[in-house]
């Protein structure tokens, strides 16, 4: 059954947010700018200790359709996120990054191409860094044989709110990779997911700043999804993300020894040829 069949099902938008009264005002106009009319915004602040609080309660003010929740210590990104999900109201929930935007056009978009054949929609994104923009490539359905080798869903999407429950909602024990690993787990139990060739997400990654803190999260948080879903995995995904992994080590392959290395067999050897260099 195509989404058209419905009656203007309510969506509900969540917002997660810390610490960031200077970037959040662009990503919550950018949800009251859209062109699809039923949406119910759900601001979840995780321990703010700047003006968070008040710049949300200036927009409720104006705007019935925002509601807030505030988490009174920081319990990090994926705790906000099952909040707002758990309190949403929508028979469908989108997330948002409180540095991010949405183009006008977002929900309708991805509401006019949902389907029930598919357990989740999203659209490709342009990216912007310090040295430039970057359009996402673009890969129509995401099953879940090509998400066992990379996450080809991005960092959001449009879902129904009984999926992401029932795929049992982000796993607070990540610290990084928890996209990943919740878009991963819906295919796992609903099937396929769709992506829109249009663009209607902005991703700013030109306030980011890498610390020897950062790399080491990521590391270990691509480590932690790959021993949590490895069992799922063919031996060239688990080769995959163990390149990955080692990639997040800042560290280099040849080309000569990157195909040295997919053509290893078992995962001794390719242990033994990332951490001591021989096979």
């Amino acid at each position: 059954m195509n989404i058209k069949a419905l009656t203007n099902p309510l969506v509900s938008v969540i917002i997660t947010t810390h610490n960031r009264e200077d970037l959040l005002p662009r990503a919550v106009e950018s949800v009251l700018a859209q062109t699809y009319n039923n949406l119910e915004i759900i601001i979840v602040d995780d321990g703010s200790t700047d003006n968070t609080e008040q710049l949300v309660n200036s927009y409720m003010q104006k705007h019935e359709q925002i509601k807030y929740i505030k988490h009174e210590k920081a319990l990090g990104g994926n705790a906000a996120r099952n909040s707002g999900i758990r309190a949403a109201s929508g028979e469908f929930v989108a997330g948002l990054d409180d540095d991010d935007e949405f183009t006008p056009d977002r929900i309708q978009v991805l509401m006019n191409n949902y389907s029930e054949e598919y357990s989740m929609i999203t659209s490709r994104s342009v990216k912007v860094t310090k040295t430039g923009k970057q359009k996402t490539k673009y890969i129509s359905n995401v099953d879940l044989d090509t998400m066992l080798y990379f996450n080809a869903i991005g960092n959001q999407v449009l879902v129904k709110k009984e999926k992401i429950v029932g795929a049992g909602l982000f796993d607070e024990n990540l610290k990084r990779y928890q996209d990943y690993d919740m878009w991963l787990r819906i295919i796992q139990k609903y099937g396929k997911a769709k992506i829109v060739n249009q663009i209607t997400q902005v991703i700013h990654y030109e306030h980011d700043v890498t610390t020897n803190n950062t790399v080491k999260n990521n590391l270990h948080g691509a480590f932690s999804f790959y021993k949590k879903h490895k069992h799922l995995m063919n031996n060239n995904q688990r080769k995959m993300q163990l390149y990955n992994v080692y990639r997040l080590q800042q560290k280099q392959l040849s080309w000569n020894k990157i195909k040295i290395f997919f053509t290893l067999k078992t995962s001794k050897s390719i242990f033994k040829y990332l951490i001591i260099g021989r096979k």
